[in-house]
């Protein structure tokens, strides 16, 4: 299949069809199990049902959401130009609505943080305080 935004969203539609909604946590899953290191950071959950797959098989998972407006991240998005990424505002819409439709706005809503990107300027200044985030959740890890 050409890695296009409707081939993306068609295949992750049919996964979740035939594999049900933790599909995608499953098969992380799976493969974290295996990682020497007791740290691991998952990008990209869809469904609620992944965020309670992972917290059912690990003991200590914390939900952290990234927010950014719909109109910082199409403009993110239409600059970096990836073969996947949608190519206009009308495709852009139609994959968030697709997003939420498996359940995207419930795992936001049940964070337990919330980071704010909507800083178009600085990518440093983001990681800085993507890193004190991490660092401070750690903390609470090892007390």
């Amino acid at each position: 299949m050409e890695l296009n935004p409707k081939n993306i969203g068609q295949v992750m539609l049919e996964l979740r069809s035939k594999g049900g909604a933790s599909v995608v946590a499953d098969r992380c899953i799976l493969k974290i199990e295996h990682l020497e290191n007791d740290k691991v950071i998952v990008d990209g959950l869809r469904s609620f049902a992944e965020v309670c797959t992972f917290k059912t098989v690990f003991s200590n998972v914390r939900l952290v959401a990234v927010y950014a407006s719909p109109e910082i991240r199409f403009n993110r998005i239409y600059r970096r130009q990836r073969s996947d990424d949608p190519d206009g505002w009308e495709l852009f819409h139609e994959r968030d609505m697709r997003e939420l439709g498996v359940g995207l706005g419930d795992v936001i809503a049940m964070a337990e943080y919330l980071v704010i990107n909507e800083n178009n300027n600085n990518k440093d200044n983001m990681k800085a305080v993507v890193e004190k985030f991490f660092r401070s959740i750690e903390r609470k890890w090892m007390k």
